[in-house]
């Protein structure tokens, strides 16, 4: 006999998708501190009452927006060199889709960048942790031959500050997106990647 999730269940995962859509919009418009739990709800269309229903305040919603993205941000770059027949260009693949995510959310970046004044806690989980995580991919990376040796901790930091700086000065300040494109090649070649691995994304 198939069994059923009960019907409150579904609907209060429902109801929490629309007020992290709805905050996520409302943080990376107004910032933080501008706003307020009251409009989030008023564009969840949903009661203020049910706000405390699903989070404790404002500061845990936007923790759990900014750790739930930056988390599927990570998993999406590894998840783009699945099924690559070389590791050049599976690292390529990972190195486009770690810029290319970013770049179709840029209010995220507004959100990173104010989080570290709203809890310092949270440089953690949206800088430090990539970074080893980073780190530890180019470590591997250059064992394998892939790119050329370097200090993997100086490439970490210089991957995602490229990637942050890229993604503002193309996107959120310029709106030109067909540069994210040369972002891209410009860090693969720094890294060692060879030419003829650029059409093959």
């Amino acid at each position: 006999m198939e069994t059923r999730e009960p019907t409150h269940e579904r609907r209060g995962d429902q109801t929490r998708r629309q007020i992290f859509a709805a905050a996520e919009k409302i943080f990376a418009r107004d910032g933080y501190h501008k706003a307020s739990i009251s409009e989030i709800m008023q564009t969840a269309q949903l009661g203020l009452g049910t706000f405390y229903v699903h989070f404790p305040s404002k500061l845990e919603l936007f923790k759990f927006i900014v750790q739930t993205r930056r988390a599927q941000w990570t998993q999406e770059s590894q998840r783009a060199a699945e099924g690559a027949d070389d590791e050049r260009i599976a690292a390529r693949r990972s190195l486009a889709n770690y810029f290319n995510w970013i770049a179709e959310r840029p209010g995220l970046l507004r959100m990173f960048r104010e989080a570290e004044a709203v809890d310092p806690a949270l440089t953690e989980t949206l800088y430090l942790e990539p970074a080893r995580v980073c780190a530890a991919e180019a470590a591997r990376a250059m064992d394998g031959g892939v790119i050329d040796r370097a200090d993997p901790d100086v490439v970490a930091w210089y991957v995602l500050g490229v990637a942050e700086f890229a993604v503002l000065g193309s996107i959120a300040w310029h709106h030109d997106v067909e540069r994210m494109g040369a972002f891209v090649d410009i860090v693969a070649r720094t890294l060692g990647l060879p030419a003829e691995f650029e059409d093959a994304v």
